[in-house]
């Protein structure tokens, strides 16, 4: 049986009280889990129970390494995943925590990830911002070496390979990550197409409808991108985890905002700072709209009765 890949829920039973294949699959799911959101409870229990896990079959490898790769061990969770790579369920999860690995590590270059893909040779730009005090030429250090554009597309083509492989036995997850990919590469009409692949497999898969709801309102289709957030505000919202939650309502609002809407654009900019005050790009779009729509005295009571907003914790 396959693992589930909706979610997780951590089993309340004593770790003995579990079988070796209970515990690795244990393991897996939570690790499927924490590639996608942060949780220090269930971080904490996935490496307790990681390391109890005993021998070296297929399973057990992966289920750790696929663990290893939610935490920043790229390239030995990928060393020891590829050999298992196959048309297996272990060799499935071998290939899609493999992708993830290389996924994790464009996605931490940020802009720099998209340099000339797809052209091996081409050199690496220096950056538009000034180094800060301390930092760079005029510190007397020379700067931390950054990866080679050849090296960003040896880890984008593994990762495309990875997960059309893994595709071949249940295309969900792989495609939402090939998706992940591709954004991370500037390529978002790939990346929307993958998204795409992921819902024909699973239409309420909600990573892959927050993907392809974002990326149908970044180049203007905008019934595509309600279409996607209606699904996940109405219908999937008590399955969603509160960022999804507080993006496909940030989404649905700029939505609004683009169809000039403004009541509708307000109304979903606050329920989306309802879910996570935090959200400085909400805060930012809410005051815009308010601006947009002459709202002043509105605006100046919501944010009044609101100061906290903007603030973690």
């Amino acid at each position: 049986e396959m693992v589930p890949v909706t979610g997780v829920q951590t089993c309340a039973l004593p770790i003995c009280s579990l079988s070796p294949e209970q515990q690795a699959k244990l393991v897996l799911a939570e690790a499927v889990f924490l590639s996608r959101y942060e949780d220090p409870e269930i971080s904490k229990d996935a490496q307790k129970r990681s390391s109890t896990l005993k021998g070296n079959d297929g399973l057990v490898t992966v289920a750790k390494n696929a663990l290893l790769a939610t935490t920043g061990e790229y390239e030995a969770a990928r060393d020891a995943l590829d050999p298992l790579s196959g048309p297996s369920e272990v060799g499935y999860y071998a290939q899609l925590f493999s992708g993830i690995t290389d996924v994790k590590e464009l996605e931490a270059l940020g802009d720099e990830s998209d340099i000339e893909l797809d052209k091996p040779d081409a050199k690496k730009t220096a950056p538009a911002t000034a180094p800060e005090p301390g930092e760079g030429a005029d510190a007397g250090t020379p700067p931390a070496a950054e990866p080679e554009s050849s090296d960003i597309q040896k880890r984008y083509d593994h990762a495309v390979a990875a997960f059309e492989g893994a595709a071949k036995i249940d295309a969900t997850m792989p495609m939402y990550w090939l998706g992940r990919l591709h954004e991370a590469a500037g390529k978002e009409k790939k990346a929307l197409a993958a998204y795409k692949k992921s819902l024909a497999s699973s239409d309420a898969y909600i990573p892959a409808l927050v993907g392809s709801g974002r990326l149908s309102y970044t180049i203007g289709d905008l019934n595509e991108a309600t279409t996607a957030f209606e699904k996940i505000n109405n219908e999937l919202s008590a399955l969603a985890s509160n960022d999804e939650r507080g993006e496909a309502l940030h989404y649905m609002g700029m939505v609004y905002s683009a169809r000039s809407q403004s009541e509708l654009a307000i109304e979903s900019f606050t329920k989306a700072l309802s879910v996570d005050s935090s959200r400085t790009s909400t805060l930012r779009a809410i005051a815009e709209e308010y601006e947009r729509a002459q709202k002043y005295k509105e605006a100046l009571n919501f944010f009044k009765t609101n100061e906290s907003l903007g603030k973690k914790g």
